[in-house]
């Protein structure tokens, strides 16, 4: 009885990056190999748009920066939950890097969701990234495992 009280409830979200970015933009290049360790460690799925020589891309950016009721400025752009980064450096990184460990323990909005006006959490539960258990869970789960073990002892 005491087992099943204590089993731990894995709840991961997954999370999905949009980065714009302009063939032969330096600053673009040099922020390629931050989006590769983002993949790498934290699992997450960036998706990468070319907006120089691809109309299409650059409609989409376009269309995001409206949807994140903000402009164009420039690239590198990356959109994660509804936070927008514009541009390369140390300090960015670890806005974007704090921010996917924040999404993977408590759910982001995508960004095609926020495109669609649907903002909802993205979570997936195949996923073994993060565990995580809701406060009013673990409240209970406490109080419940007292309980039992006041029970047991008598």
């Amino acid at each position: 009885m005491v087992a099943m009280l204590l089993t731990v409830i894995s709840i991961s979200y997954s999370l999905e990056i949009w980065h714009f970015y302009g063939a032969g933009c330096g600053h673009c290049s040099r922020m390629e190999p931050f989006l590769e360790y983002l993949e790498e460690k934290y699992n997450v799925t960036v998706k990468r748009y070319e907006v120089y020589f691809n109309a299409s891309n650059n409609e989409l950016f376009q269309k995001t920066a409206q949807a994140y009721g903000t402009e164009v400025r420039g690239v590198p752009t990356t959109f994660i939950d509804t936070n927008v980064y514009v541009g390369e450096s140390e300090e960015i990184e670890n806005q974007i890097e704090r921010k996917v460990i924040s999404c993977l323990k408590g759910g982001c909005v995508s960004p095609a969701d926020m495109l669609s006006g649907n903002e909802t959490i993205s979570y997936d539960n195949n996923q073994n990234n993060s565990y995580w258990i809701a406060p009013g869970l673990t409240v209970v789960l406490v109080i419940t495992v007292a309980i039992a073990w006041r029970w047991l002892k008598r």
